[in-house]
């Protein structure tokens, strides 16, 4: 048996990487946007005001930082909800690596994040961004430089015609001299571009005629069966939905022979991309779903039965009972028979969106046996979206981690207004 020796030395590095994970978790917080009448600020999970509602808009955090708007000026803030940037600029835009674009009327600038530090105040027409940490800086009298963000230093004064030539170079040009230059590995490379060796192949594709001769084979041949009238289902070119004598069915072409016999009033393919053969089929005013062979997958005992995108591949379908709806997997009920209407939500995947007495809730089917499926009852006007947030979210050097480890809040609308619910119903709003 293998024995293990551990260093001292590793010993107190795991331990110190372990403590300096526990505090990073410890100093990450979960911040969502709260509303307070019209004003927007955030709150922690247990609706402690952290960030005081001051801004018109107020966005949920992305990557560290969440961009906030007072009157018509952006701003950031992070994940500590400091304001890291300012609410004066027209316009803010992600640039490359950890830099944004901040606009002034007609002039920009670039701000560093997490510091907010601006590395370019906002006075120039143009800027490009070559790789992570170069970008061309163009004036308002079509004079350009180039600078090296993470240094600060220009490897091209504000002197030059800068202009893309052959990818990936580039040319600084003024009255004196043109410098060729590319960004390679990171490193800003000068040089002369040269054109790549031009090579025309011809490729004829077309086999001997004698080899054609010798792999034809005219000896099979096969007639389809007769039908009253023949359909193809959309992304199922290898079936026909066909019908006879008031009767439908379904028959393969590659297995030349009726996979769903001739027995069902209608018949409806469940489109998808998995090439997965499934079937919703209707009998005397009854409803189910059946796959190759005829196996019933969703017996024949609904009113009405409606598929989304992932119907075929987690056999989840929206069914009518008794005058209500509810939502089925397979021969399982995973939302109870008491809806007015459920339409598949086409922005969220598994989702869907619940209606009853005139109001909205959501439903989202989760795949993962371990985590749960969630659904907010309709309370509410309108549903805009689920979002999930992890703990990189609000710190950047912070691991994402997998699916049920974040926490997921959900978008509505009520009265007009906007704002955040979470899954255990706490409301992110007041007024």
């Amino acid at each position: 048996m293998k024995s293990f020796y551990f260093s001292r030395s590793y010993v107190l590095l795991l331990f110190f990487l372990v403590v300096y994970i526990s505090i990073s978790y410890a100093q990450t917080r979960y911040l969502i946007p709260y509303r307070e009448g019209k004003l927007w600020g955030y709150a922690d999970t247990n609706l402690k005001i952290i960030v005081t509602p001051q801004y018109d808009v107020a966005d949920a955090f992305w990557y560290g930082y969440a961009m906030v708007r007072k009157g018509k000026l952006f701003g950031v803030v992070n994940g500590e909800g400091n304001e890291i940037v300012p609410p004066i600029y027209d316009h803010l835009e992600n640039c490359c690596y950890s830099y944004v674009t901040a606009t002034k009327g007609a002039n920009k600038g670039l701000i560093e994040l997490p510091s907010g530090k601006i590395i370019l105040p906002a006075k120039y027409k143009d800027l490009r961004t070559i790789d992570d940490f170069y970008c061309i800086v163009t004036s308002h009298n079509s004079v350009s430089g180039v600078i090296n963000l993470k240094t600060g230093r220009w490897i091209f004064p504000m002197a030059y015609s800068v202009n893309s030539e052959q990818y990936p170079w580039y040319s600084a040009t003024n009255s004196k001299r043109t410098i060729y230059f590319k960004i390679e590995n990171g490193k800003l490379i000068t040089g002369f571009p040269t054109k790549p060796e031009q090579k025309q192949i011809i490729v004829d594709a077309t086999p001997p005629v004698e080899e054609m001769l010798e792999t034809s084979d005219s000896s099979f041949y096969y007639q389809m069966p007769s039908y009253d009238n023949i359909e193809v289902p959309r992304g199922m070119g290898w079936l026909y939905i066909v019908r006879k004598n008031g009767k439908s069915g379904v028959y393969s072409i590659e297995k030349y022979k009726e996979i769903v016999p001739l027995i069902y009033d209608k018949v409806e393919a469940v489109p998808n991309s998995h090439f997965k053969e499934f079937f919703i089929v209707t009998n005397e005013g009854k409803a189910g779903v059946v796959t190759n062979g005829n196996k019933v997958v969703v017996p024949l005992v609904y009113e009405e039965i409606r598929f989304v995108d992932s119907s075929a591949y987690d056999s989840v379908y929206i069914a009518k009972f008794d005058g209500k709806y509810g939502i089925i997997k397979a021969d399982q009920q995973l939302l109870p028979f008491r809806y007015d209407n459920i339409y598949g939500w086409f922005s969220v995947k598994n989702g869907f969106v619940l209606y009853q007495k005139n109001k909205t809730g959501a439903f989202l089917f989760r795949r993962n046996k371990f985590l749960p499926d969630i659904l907010v009852e309709p309370k509410y006007d309108a549903i805009s979206s689920f979002r999930m947030l992890q703990l990189n979210n609000f710190n950047p050097s912070m691991p994402y981690m997998q699916e049920g480890n974040g926490k997921i809040i959900v978008e509505v609308y009520q009265d007009g207004k906007n704002g955040f619910v979470d899954l255990n119903g706490k409301e992110f709003f007041k007024n």
